[in-house]
């Protein structure tokens, strides 16, 4: 490419579009600190209108659900309309304006509101509507990574994303107090505000026509059958995911309260995951060396020996933590990556809201499936992370042996 904001290797064939790139990581970060305040208020606000405490469960239950099959759907839509108009944007602007009326609703309606009845429903209600309309524009959003970025290229690009995202769920809770000290008003509105500026400067640096030429192993019109072996791939490595990565932080804290103290457990967590998010960078420029599924394939392996390691030899703990930090970046980087080669770039904002909703569902139901761990040892927990990670694995090499690979 002779983009001068594109990085590129003859050898490789790779290329980088930069600021699209940072553009789509910013709105990444957005995405993810609009979440977390909406988390962070959401019982508080219910409380205030005279709701019970567990009804913030519920209203986090039915955005899960809604969310495992709106993404897909969205994420389809948005495929649709870039075949019928050349793009996605339309469907992501308006997302983006849905979401951010509703998300300065949210505080308003909670403050300004003096509902009775059934009239006070309005409130959760709103917040539903809010959480689905994120997922409006979620994954056609990060989607939009196969355009700027060749295959080979995408662990490094996605390796910003990765980074952003990461920094803005590692210091959440360590943010929460100065969040809740700005008052319900102010923090929805500069969310809205910051949303709605990070598209913005997206859309300014979207390059005009961003679409790549599609080459794969086999024709672009792939049989039916394959394009639902992509689909269940996706999807159960998601799954998997999901559920290994609680497992994960799970065991960590049990190891970390055992091998030091309980109240060294909250700031080395915090510590794990901002090195996770920096880690991002050089792995992600390892990855761009390999085929697109070894990065993370190497990420599971080392994740699942070193979880196992974790809960079972308890002088490793603190090689152990170390090791972690690299191979759990190594799939929260690959994993998008993997995604996107998967399926043709016709089919990516499905691909996306597959996985979406899939490891939004895992992460987000594990505790109604699994219950509580208390009783449960590190060793125990450890394990079960071990085979949750290994059911992944298993679906990305079969995926990676047995489906067609498409670039973008």
């Amino acid at each position: 490419m002779s983009d001068p904001f594109s990085s590129s290797t003859s050898l490789h064939r790779q290329f980088v579009l930069w600021r699209p790139v940072l553009g789509l990581a910013a709105v990444q970060g957005t995405i993810t600190i609009s979440w977390v305040i909406y988390r962070l208020y959401l019982k508080d606000l219910l409380v205030e209108f005279s709701f019970p405490e567990e009804l913030a469960v519920t209203v986090l239950l039915v955005d899960t659900l809604l969310g495992m099959v709106a993404e897909p759907v969205m994420g389809s839509l948005s495929d649709r309309t870039k075949q019928w108009i050349g793009t996605q944007f339309p469907l992501i602007s308006i997302g983006v304006i849905l979401s951010s009326l509703l998300f300065i609703a949210i505080p308003t309606i909670a403050i300004f509101g003096n509902f009775t009845g059934f009239a006070r429903w309005m409130l959760p209600g709103v917040m539903i509507a809010w959480a689905f309309a994120m997922t409006i524009f979620r994954s056609p959003a990060i989607s939009l990574l196969g355009q700027y970025a060749s295959r080979s290229a995408l662990p490094k690009a996605n390796s910003i994303l990765t980074l952003v995202g990461g920094l803005a769920i590692a210091i959440a809770p360590t943010s929460s107090g100065w969040l809740l000290a700005l008052g319900p008003a102010v923090t929805f509105a500069l969310g809205s505000i910051c949303l709605l500026a990070a598209v913005g400067v997206l859309r300014a640096v979207n390059p005009p026509q961003s679409q790549s030429p599609l080459t794969a192993s086999s024709p672009i019109s792939s049989s039916f059958w394959v394009s639902i072996a992509s689909g269940i791939f996706i999807f159960a490595t998601s799954i998997g995911l999901g559920f290994g990565i609680r497992f994960l932080f799970t065991t960590l804290a049990g190891a970390i309260g055992q091998q030091f103290s309980e109240a060294s457990i909250s700031p080395t967590l915090l510590g794990f995951s901002i090195a996770a998010a920096v880690a991002a960078l050089p792995v992600g420029a390892i990855a761009s060396r390999w085929e697109t599924e070894r990065g993370l394939l190497v990420g599971i392996l080392a994740t699942i020996v070193l979880l196992v390691g974790l809960g079972f030899i308890p002088r490793l703990t603190v090689l152990a933590i170390v090791g972690l930090v690299f191979a759990f970046s190594s799939i929260n980087n690959g994993t998008i990556p993997f995604v996107l080669a998967a399926v043709p770039p016709q089919r990516a904002g499905f691909a996306i809201g597959l996985y979406f909703g899939g490891f939004g569902g895992a992460f987000n139901l594990f505790g109604n499936i699994f219950g509580s761990l208390e009783g449960l040892s590190i060793g125990t927990t450890g394990l079960m992370g071990a085979l949750s990670f290994l059911a992944a694995g298993v679906c990305v090499a079969l995926s990676s042996r047995l489906l067609p690979k498409y670039s973008s």
